[in-house]
């Protein structure tokens, strides 16, 4: 245990100093016979020793070698640091989300679940996989799941229930079990995908079991481009007697009007 000389100067009588203007040795150490609570007025046996009038609380204790005395107030936002250490029994800064609210008071920092010790200084953390199942915490811990977030497991479909999966119900078999419908249905694509189907351009649904129609196309469906285009790349007509070609992006270009006629896009 590190032991130090503090110089008590007149000034420190303001905040109820005990023995000011005298040499006196100060321990950092719990300073109070065994079994003895640390509380103003209580027993303390080691002069000059710095404690807590308890935790989360502001009130600085000095031990006189007989009692626990005042030894000053924190402002501000600060509270007096119990814990054992270089700072045990000074004033340091809480944490602000602690000191708003009390200890034991549970929030997240991203993806991390940190917990309001006694003191209000420090946190006790836990790191959750992702922020979505930090922010889905009730509690100090990190659940295992979102709650209404399905899992297969063979033919069983889980649903996530108070932070823990438990079954919902069994399908005809593993393929039909489908964690992204929430449901038992077969998936016939892959979610986000696009195919045309005539002049219709459909999109794969987000549970993979149906194809759902995002456009009636009136030039030509392009799956790959997830659009409609006008004209299919390289095709050529004529619009009136004007010439035209379609081009990669799917577009007609123009070219110089024809002064015999166009036919299938070249002039006469």
């Amino acid at each position: 245990m590190s032991r130090f000389v503090f110089v008590l100067v007149a000034v420190a009588a303001a905040c109820g100093c005990v023995g000011c203007g005298s040499s006196v040795t100060i321990d950092n150490g719990a300073g109070a016979d065994a079994g003895t609570s640390v509380t103003l007025g209580g027993a303390c046996d080691k002069s000059g020793a710095l404690d807590c009038n308890g935790a989360g609380q502001k009130v600085e204790l000095l031990c006189d070698g007989a009692r626990w005395t005042n030894g000053g107030i924190c402002t501000g936002s600060q509270v007096c640091d119990p814990r054992a250490g270089a700072d045990k029994g000074s004033c340091q800064n809480a944490n602000p989300t602690c000191l708003a609210h009390a200890s034991g008071y549970s929030f997240c920092e991203g993806a991390v679940r940190k917990t309001c010790n006694a003191d209000l200084i420090s946190t006790s953390d836990q790191t959750c996989p992702t922020p979505a199942l930090c922010a889905a915490a009730t509690g100090p811990s990190c659940p295992a799941c979102v709650s209404g977030d399905h899992l297969c497991k063979g033919a069983d479909l889980l649903v996530c229930t108070k932070g823990a999966f438990v079954k919902d119900k069994t399908c005809a078999d593993a393929a039909s079990c489908n964690a992204i419908a929430g449901a038992c249905a077969s998936i016939v694509c892959t979610p986000g995908d696009y195919r045309c189907d005539g002049a219709a351009l459909q999109k794969c649904d987000a549970s993979g079991t149906s194809w759902n129609t995002s456009a009636i196309c009136g030039g030509t469906c392009n799956a790959t481009g997830h659009r409609c285009d006008p004209c299919m790349q390289d095709a050529t007509d004529c619009l009136g007697n004007v010439p035209r070609i379609c081009d990669a992006s799917g577009n007609w270009q123009q070219g110089p009007a024809c002064m015999a006629g166009c036919m299938d896009g070249a002039c006469l």
